[in-house]
């Protein structure tokens, strides 16, 4: 059962189960259902609380007003109002290229999303909203951010997902083996990565750097302690989207990175720079090439622009 809320570390349960739900699931993505037509109404955007006590990484978030948590409006529009104002013409545009749009509104951050691929219970609702108010919470430190959370590493994002899937198959088979064998396959991993060249592999860095921490945060959010039910989830809010392997590494992956460096230590070194595709193989008691890759970081303060008219 999902249990939405700031959620205590868990007790996280073994790996081999979850092959099975998710090999049959990645390797055959259905087409998008019907759009969902939002959460009790109109307007009415999910509030996700972000805990310091269960995410670190929040002391560094350089809140706009007195409100910790994060505003999330589905089926946003340009019709659409938050605190009872028209958004602005800044959020208007960028509703028109985007399908979610990160910002600042009524003392809040805040996130516009367009439209949701499936139906999804208000629960269910909440996670997806927790995944993206991570992003946002990223794009407001209070500290010099990597360069890929503020966007500048997302020219891989058309990269030819055949490739780039290599490497999420081959960790996730790798995972299910740990609990059976001694030795993890390492060189196996490691070769599945060194064989990706250019967009490819800035695509798979992407989305380790990314996506990984707020896919983590979801299932943190939700108290989603086993992986078969993590994996039900994730392939149903992700049927149809190319990324579904990507998420589904990365919430199983970031459970291992989380327990083996420890939540406070791994948030750092990824804030100071350090990838998280080295911490994944530091975690999964793999070598790590030295020095380890550094990741570029620069200020995005001031980066979140106003979603409404003052």
């Amino acid at each position: 059962m999902i249990r939405t809320g700031a959620a205590p570390q868990p007790h996280w349960r073994t790996w081999s189960a979850a092959l099975h739900i998710l090999t049959g699931a990645l390797l055959c993505i259905a087409g998008t259902s019907p759009a969902f037509a939002g959460f009790n109404g109109a307007d009415d955007p999910v509030r996700v609380y972000i805990d310091q006590q269960v995410w670190p990484e929040a002391a560094l978030i350089d809140w706009p007003g007195q409100a910790r948590t994060v505003g999330v409006l589905f089926n946003a529009s340009a019709t659409s109002q938050i605190c009872g104002k028209p958004l602005s013409s800044v959020a208007r545009e960028k509703l028109e290229i985007s399908d979610i749009v990160f910002g600042v509104a009524c003392g809040e951050l805040f996130v516009l999303i367009k439209r949701m691929p499936v139906r999804l219970s208000d629960s269910e609702i909440e996670l997806i909203a927790a995944h993206e108010a991570i992003h946002s919470a990223s794009l407001a430190t209070t500290r010099l951010t990597r360069l890929d959370i503020a966007g500048a590493g997302r020219e891989a994002s058309g990269a030819k997902r055949e490739e780039s899937n290599s490497f999420f198959v081959e960790l996730i088979r790798a995972m299910s083996r740990d609990e059976q064998q001694d030795d993890f396959p390492c060189s196996g991993l490691r070769k599945r990565l060194d064989d990706l060249r250019g967009p490819e592999l800035a695509f798979v860095n992407d989305q380790i750097n990314v996506e990984w921490p707020a896919e983590f945060f979801m299932r943190l959010y939700g108290s989603i302690e086993d992986d078969n039910e993590y994996a039900a989830f994730r392939r149903k809010i992700s049927r149809g989207n190319a990324l579904e392997l990507s998420y589904l590494a990365g919430g199983l992956a970031m459970v291992r990175i989380d327990r083996a460096l420890g939540r406070e230590t791994w948030q750092r070194r990824a804030n100071e720079g350090e990838s998280l595709t080295d911490l994944l193989f530091e975690a999964l008691g793999c070598s790590v090439p030295e020095p380890p890759e550094r990741l570029p970081l620069a200020s995005v303060r001031g980066i979140l622009p106003n979603l409404v008219v003052d």
